[in-house]
């Protein structure tokens, strides 16, 4: 069951329009948070300014573009760490798809092993990055 309090709680947020503009929502092949707009293109996701009408920067995961968006509307100055973290998955999503074709086309056992143990440090610090982006979202 639902208390009072809960209850009261999620009225004032689904009645108060401030809170409702800050909902990610998808609409077509973009995400709306507020006055942004994220769209995937072919190298990572575009983000724009809808009241400016330009856009204001790039990224290379949809999870680092959710958290930008989210630090710009709640006027938090986290930028340089998430942009270090997108460059994290960028880099290491590129060298697994490297390991991946090493493990999967080489005949070369030492190699194999090789590639195997760096596909899996490079899976591991996507990991921890996309966690990492992820509690910037969430809290």
């Amino acid at each position: 069951m639902i208390d009072e309090r809960t209850l009261q709680q999620l009225e004032d947020i689904v009645t108060n329009s401030k809170y409702l503009a800050k909902i990610p929502y998808q609409k077509g092949n973009s995400i709306r948070i507020g006055k942004y707009v994220i769209r995937k293109n072919k190298s990572g996701y575009l983000i724009y300014d809808c009241q400016s009408h330009e856009q204001k920067t790039s990224t290379w995961s949809k999870s680092a573009a959710l958290a930008l968006v989210k630090g710009w509307e709640e006027s938090r100055s986290n930028a340089p760490e998430i942009r270090r973290l997108d460059k994290i998955v960028e880099k290491n999503e590129l060298d697994a798809m490297f390991y991946r074709n090493t493990v999967n086309k080489s005949s070369d056992k030492s190699r194999i092993l090789s590639a195997q143990t760096r596909l899996d440090i490079a899976n591991e610090l996507i990991y921890d990055a996309r966690v990492k982006l992820a509690d910037m979202i969430i809290y």
